[in-house]
């Protein structure tokens, strides 16, 4: 053999010593274990003893929480546990059994309990709203007083409705045509301030619970006009609603009048322009007033439109505004 070739140990040193290590516990094996020429250290491994693995039911080599405490309870050191030590778990299995049964039990007694007290507080609101409701509704759809059923009057706001010129186009009334062009020569002598068939109904209803009815009429150049008609004073409501004459809270009289295609005209001095109020034909006017263009009206409009140092863009519009026909007394 060559001086340079190296020599390879293939046995072990006689204090070395292969074992088979399991994890456990009770018992501890010091074993030798040669780290260099001039130290050994201990390594200390732990095995289950006989008394213990006889509790390892798994056979893992490791007692487990349930485990240990078997162990721990077989005092007697036979390895097992007695029928007295057996029949003791059992007794305590039963009493947390027992004991948990009863918890439901109570737990859905008081959810019981308290579905039945939602119930009874609803009820009782129920009953108490009720009690205090001393009105109800009619047949007619009126709110009544529950003891007397005498109808109520109740309003929260002011029922607005648009009523326009228009012309009655067929011949049985049953189409209307609305004018909104000037120089139109049938809207000028033929032409009817009217409502729709709908807000016509409506309108009468409400006259006749006494509730507040207002009339609002929008003019070519953007004006709008506002009459008040409803509570009436006194008049008659026709109770088919073809001819209601009534007087509104001021005295001044006017007439609901259902045409054929179910529109209302309303005509009277309460839906009427006084002097020097917009208008378009004469009917607009009240009693004994013509509807002319009056050429110092519109100047003087036109000079509040140039006082007012509007944006050029917005002179045209403003002059526009100003040249309509008013209410006037004729000239003799």
């Amino acid at each position: 053999m060559s001086p340079s070739t190296p020599i390879i140990d293939l046995d072990p040193p006689a204090d070395e010593v292969a074992i088979e290590i399991h994890s456990g516990n009770d018992e501890s094996i010091n074993v030798p274990h040669k780290e260099d020429e001039n130290k050994k250290e201990t390594m200390t491994v732990r095995r289950l003893s006989f008394f213990s693995k006889q509790f390892d039911v798994n056979g893992d080599g490791v007692l487990d929480d349930a485990e240990m405490a078997m162990r721990n309870m077989a005092t007697s050191g036979r390895g097992y546990l007695t029928n007295e030590q057996v029949y003791k778990m059992m007794q305590e299995q039963i009493k947390t059994h027992k004991q948990l049964f009863r918890t439901r039990r109570i737990m859905f007694v008081l959810l019981t309990l308290v579905f039945i007290l939602a119930l009874s507080n609803l009820g009782t609101s129920f009953a108490a709203a009720s009690l205090a409701k001393d009105t109800t509704t009619s047949s007619n759809a009126e709110l009544t007083n529950k003891y007397t059923n005498e109808a109520l009057s109740t309003q929260t706001a002011a029922e607005s409705i648009v009523f326009e010129s228009t012309v009655i186009d067929s011949t049985d009334g049953s189409r209307r045509r609305l004018c909104t062009v000037d120089g139109d020569v049938e809207c000028e002598t033929n032409s009817l301030t009217t409502i729709s068939a709908t807000m016509c109904d409506t309108m009468i209803t409400h006259c006749s619970r006494g509730n507040t009815v207002n009339l609002k009429r929008k003019w070519k150049n953007g004006d709008e006009s506002s009459y008040n008609i409803c509570p009436f004073r006194s008049g008659t409501i026709s109770i088919t609603g073809t001819r209601s004459r009534l007087k509104n809270s001021e005295g001044m009289r006017f007439l609901i009048t259902k045409l054929a295609g179910g529109y209302c005209s309303i005509t009277g001095d309460a839906v009427a322009q006084e002097v020097d109020e917009i208008c378009e034909v004469n009917g607009d006017c009240a009693t004994g007033l013509i509807c002319t263009k009056n050429s110092t009206q519109v100047n003087s409009c036109k000079d509040r439109c140039d006082m007012l140092r509007f944006a050029p863009s917005r002179l045209p519009a403003c002059y526009a505004s100003c040249d309509h026909a008013t209410c006037q007394a004729p000239s003799e």
